[in-house]
């Protein structure tokens, strides 16, 4: 990413307070905005497509955790301007480790792409930062295992025949049914 603060000049925006929050690391005042009615603006964009989850992720500070026990949703995409990276792609890029292992464990999609079709393990890998690299590998590989299982369990349910099971099976898959579906492990035939 470019540009690492906000402009100077910027409009005034909802959510600017947050963003100014987590630019400065100061937790304490970001708690005490998301306690009032800042917290409609958790997931605010500023001119560049950034939240103050970007902002936090840039940094190895206490913010990043603040505004994701507050909601902040970990993979939207910042704007062009900014390559169309998550936090996530933010933290691998500058090597926050800590930053990885929290969005991880908040759901941060590391299957998601910027605009230079870059995911988060591909800017960990070019930025040379191999505990990211080891973390990121590990989480992808858990959630191969997982779809994987999950496929496993959806086949079992065709094959036992009973339209009940699979109906529960596929709704348990949300939101990768399509792609759990359509698998086709180890040359298999896919279940359709």
């Amino acid at each position: 990413m470019k540009q690492s603060s906000l402009d100077e000049d910027e409009e005034d925006f909802p959510g600017l307070l947050l963003h100014q929050a987590a630019l400065w690391e100061n937790a304490e005042l970001l708690e005490d905005l998301l306690e009032g009615d800042q917290i409609s603006h958790i997931n605010s964009q500023d001119s560049w497509g950034r939240t103050p989850l970007h902002t936090a992720a840039m940094r190895d500070s206490g913010c990043l955790r603040v505004l994701l026990q507050a909601g902040a949703d970990p993979n939207i995409q910042a704007g062009p301007r900014c390559e169309n990276r998550t936090a996530l792609h933010l933290s691998a890029e500058n090597g926050f480790k800590d930053n990885i292992l929290l969005l991880l464990a908040h759901k941060a999609d590391i299957t998601i792409r910027d605009c230079l079709n870059q995911t988060a393990l591909d800017i960990a890998i070019k930025s040379d930062h191999q505990e990211c690299v080891d973390i990121l590998t590990k989480a992808q590989d858990a959630r191969e295992l997982s779809r994987h299982t999950a496929h496993q369990a959806l086949r079992e349910a065709v094959l036992s025949g009973d339209v009940n099971l699979v109906k529960v099976v596929l709704h348990e898959l949300q939101p990768e049914t399509e792609l759990i579906v359509n698998l086709a492990p180890n040359g298999a035939s896919t279940l359709l």
